[in-house]
């Protein structure tokens, strides 16, 4: 069994909006509505909206996971998962479009190979200038490098920003992970005084699988200008 879950704790200061980036109308529907809508055509557990309590006021009808945010998606996906009942997790960020063709895929791939040592199945698609850029090597372990902090120096393969793991798994690599970068009631790393997700493949032995999905590119964006060039 799966439950799904969808972040929108973080606070979004690009996007310079009083409403949720979840929340934007794309073709004259909801972000979230339509991520709910092709989570749920594969998830067959509960689908959960992970908020704040800054914005919860925001999501009246949906049901959340409220969480205090701040502290990075890592954090914010170690919360929300904790409260977990079900043997495995999808999860995606509140600004992605998800693709029912890569939702499904990713979900089909890791039911299949699940009694495999990895424990996420990440969607990935070939960029000549990714965001971030991930690699697997042999054993199914992840690299992955931050173009924000110059580290991204080719082509390569970049998240869908969704995923789906098996939820002990995960949940018990975050809380190594924050271990290492917990110093007092604070965060310390290279790459911020956050709990990034995608760190924690970095930071511990979590393995994983890469799967290449270059027929849907990932949609994400972070201001107005780019959501207007987005299409369903």
């Amino acid at each position: 069994m799966t439950n799904g879950y969808i972040f929108s704790a973080g606070k979004e200061t690009r996007y310079s909006s009083l409403v949720p980036k979840a929340l934007a109308r794309i073709n004259g529907v909801s972000l979230l509505d339509h991520n709910i809508s092709v989570m749920s055509s594969i998830c067959d557990g509960d689908i959960y909206v992970v908020v704040s309590k800054d914005n919860k006021c925001f999501f009246n009808g949906y049901n959340v996971i409220e969480i205090d945010s701040g502290k990075g998606c890592g954090d914010a996906v170690m919360k929300a998962i904790s409260f977990n009942d079900r043997e495995n997790c999808m999860i995606s960020w509140g600004d992605c479009i998800l693709d029912y063709r890569v939702v499904s895929e990713t979900y089909t791939h890791f039911m299949f190979h699940k009694q495999k040592n990895y424990k996420v199945v990440i969607p990935c698609s070939y960029e000549d200038k990714p965001y971030v850029r991930l690699e697997q090597d042999e054993n199914s372990k992840i690299k992955v490098e931050f173009s924000k902090y110059g580290e991204v120096s080719k082509p390569g393969l970049h998240d869908y920003g969704f995923f789906i793991a098996n939820s002990q798994g995960l949940l018990l690599s975050l809380k190594e992970f924050q271990k290492k970068i917990m110093v007092g009631n604070e965060y310390r790393h290279k790459h911020g005084n956050e709990m990034q997700f995608l760190d924690v493949f970095n930071e511990t032995d979590l393995t994983g699988e890469i799967i290449q999905v270059d027929y849907c590119k990932p949609k994400s964006f972070n201001t107005k200008d780019e959501l207007n060039e987005l299409r369903l």
